[in-house]
């Protein structure tokens, strides 16, 4: 495994509530040899490694959290001691069952009307890792894809104070092409869906489970090149316009409604909008 390096973020207020009092603070670290986790003040990530590829997929998994100061470290910590992190002690949890499907923002090509994702991930690297800001880079070789041949380099990076990430992906080939990518967010049933093509917004609101509160989930794209939403195999897409071997950016986020910053649908739809108009692509 690469080593260890570094990160950083920007504390961004919802116009829509006042936030609680928060820590400013970024973090990513690999852990079992296998994930790759990162958080900030308002919410936690991971991605995993080919070790598990038989359980999961590329997708992105969520750990929601209550509190803002760092819980990556106690959580592993704690399965490490028999005591799963899928139980909330007062910090937040994982409730997400992301499995082989996109999670929060994971990528896929569409083809024959129907996304190709590609396996778990195969190398990564952590750029930067300080309070301020996170920065990693991962490596996606083993893709399955008819007719074409990819891998995709990915660069991550997230700041304080925002429950998004940002993602610059480049689609390498031997081969100069346009190509269409999904990206997408898992649904579990009962999803309140709101996209906005002008906007290159796609969101999710649901009660994955009647104990658990809500999650708010969303992809931001650059409006330029979206073209349209589709729904396959219980996940939610933005299909957007791409070429191979030129990079381009979106983001991903999630929040929870026991975050203390969105207690309903409409107030994570207005944020989303608000974080919509700020997005650097």
């Amino acid at each position: 495994m690469p080593s260890l390096i570094i990160n950083h973020l920007l504390f961004q207020s919802p116009d829509h509530v006042t936030p609680p009092s928060r820590e400013k603070v970024t973090y990513v670290r690999s852990a079992r040899g296998r994930d790759v986790a990162w958080e900030n003040d308002r919410i936690a990530f991971r991605v995993f490694g080919a070790e598990v590829r038989n359980k999961v997929g590329s997708g992105v998994d969520i750990w929601a959290k209550s509190v803002s100061y760092p819980i990556l470290d106690k959580w592993y910590q704690l399965n490490e001691e028999g005591k799963n992190y899928h139980t909330d002690r007062g910090e937040g949890f994982d409730f997400y069952d992301m499995g082989k499907r996109s999670g929060c923002g994971g990528l896929a090509l569409w083809k024959n009307g129907k996304p190709y994702a590609p396996e778990t991930y195969d190398t990564f690297r952590i750029v930067k890792n300080s309070p301020e800001e996170i920065v990693f880079e991962l490596d996606y070789n083993t893709w399955n894809l008819p007719d074409i041949k990819l891998v995709e380099h990915k660069e991550v990076r997230m700041k304080p104070g925002t429950n998004f990430f940002r993602v610059t992906s480049t689609l390498k080939s031997d081969r100069d092409q346009e190509v269409v990518i999904a990206i997408g967010l898992s649904a579990f049933g009962k999803p309140e869906v709101f996209q906005d093509g002008k906007r290159g917004i796609l969101s999710v609101w649901e009660q994955i489970d009647l104990a658990h509160g809500y999650l708010g989930t969303a992809v931001l794209v650059n409006p330029v090149q979206y073209i349209e939403q589709k729904s396959f195999g219980g996940d939610e897409f933005l299909l957007v316009k791409a070429h191979t071997n030129v990079p381009f950016s979106y983001y991903a986020g999630a929040g929870w409604d026991k975050s203390g910053f969105f207690n309903q649908k409409k107030n994570w739809e207005k944020y989303v909008k608000g974080e919509a108009k700020k997005a650097d692509f």
